[in-house]
């Protein structure tokens, strides 16, 4: 599936050197060999060569911390599957789905570049557990959703992921933009050889792109779905001033939005420190919340319950400190759990057909 490889090139590079994030990290050992079957083994329970059952047994399990951590890229790779077939029409998954539910789980839909990641998560309450579907658009920019001959292509593919997703959960989370404010904008002023940060330029640049945003979700869901739609923040930045003076470049976002023939260290631009930086993000979560509450939509802040002061809570970047532009999905955890489950709690519509 694209989306599939498009999750190997979304990873940091400082200047002429790959660097991995630590949630695409192999585990070794015992428990990575672990982790690898029970991907195996969410792919199996949607395919339908594998009992139903294993998933209340998956979603509710609690293990010990250490192997907890390292067995949640196998969670995020089985919800990765329920999306690609809750998506394709397939009749079994979405029976299989039905049953989970009458079982106690909380179905619930991502879409959202490789930041929606953080919404991804294994837990229970009770008798409830949250069962994800993801539909992974990696690099995928909030402005170009609207865009027809966008190079990503996501816009037309979200059209039919959230009309699929709408026959089968009750609630979908939409996460983009966070390209759009961290690398699409000094991208495209670089190219336009404007140097210079200007917070009015700027603050141009996010209403465009809100606008933008909301409009091409309003085109693509119905006013009377709009209330089983939440659209989520972006997180605050998580990389350093020392990451941008190096020349972090970000392949995948380049070849996406960037011009092929540009340099993609973007020497001579100036990116403004990260307080700055977050405030921007900020301004963009606040033109966002307004926007998608206007046009019926729900809202998630996942912002700032994430921020110490004016720049992102130090104990959410994790080993990668400052090197990547994602968040830990480890140290996340508290706040993506508690977020989820006061908003997944109050679903005002069942979904169609459960």
């Amino acid at each position: 599936m694209p989306e599939r490889r498009a999750m190997a090139d979304d990873q940091a590079f400082p200047r002429g050197q790959p660097g991995a994030s630590p949630s695409k990290a192999p585990s070794t050992g015992l428990a990575g060999t672990l982790s690898r079957r029970l991907a195996g083994l969410g792919h199996r329970v949607w395919d339908d060569r594998a009992p139903g059952s294993a998933l209340k047994t998956w979603g509710r399990s609690r293990l010990p911390a250490p192997v907890d951590r390292l067995l949640t890229e196998a969670w995020l790779t089985a919800a990765e599957r329920a999306g690609e077939v809750l998506t394709s029409g397939n009749r079994v998954a979405a029976e299989r789905l039905t049953a989970a539910t009458r079982a106690g789980a909380v179905a619930y839909a991502v879409v959202g570049d490789s930041h929606s990641r953080i919404l991804v998560r294994r837990d229970h309450r009770d008798d409830a557990w949250l069962l994800p579907a993801h539909r992974l658009h990696t690099g995928a920019s909030a402005r170009g959703l609207g865009a027809a001959a966008s190079r990503s292509g996501t816009g037309e593919r979200l059209r039919r992921d959230l009309e699929a997703l709408f026959a089968v959960v009750p609630r979908v989370l939409v996460m983009f933009g966070q390209v759009d404010v961290e690398f699409v904008h000094p991208y495209r002023r670089f190219a336009a050889g404007r140097l210079a940060y200007e917070p009015a330029e700027m603050a141009a640049f996010l209403d465009e792109t809100v606008d933008r945003y909301v409009a091409a979700m309003a085109d693509r869901v119905a006013p009377a779905d709009r209330s089983r739609v939440d659209i989520v923040s972006i997180l605050p930045p998580a990389l350093s001033d020392a990451a941008w003076r190096d020349g972090y470049r970000n392949a995948h976002i380049v070849a996406l939005h960037g011009q092929a023939d540009a340099p993609t260290d973007l020497k001579g631009l100036e990116i403004p420190a990260a307080s700055v930086r977050t405030a921007a993000h900020a301004a963009f979560n606040g033109r966002l919340a307004q926007a998608a509450q206007a046009s019926g939509f729900g809202y998630l802040d996942l912002f700032n319950p994430l921020l110490a002061d004016d720049v992102v809570d130090p104990r959410h970047l994790g080993p990668a400190a400052g090197r990547d532009h994602h968040l830990d999905h480890h140290a996340t955890r508290p706040v993506a759990l508690q977020r989820l489950w006061s908003r997944l709690s109050v679903d005002p519509v069942g979904a169609r057909g459960l």
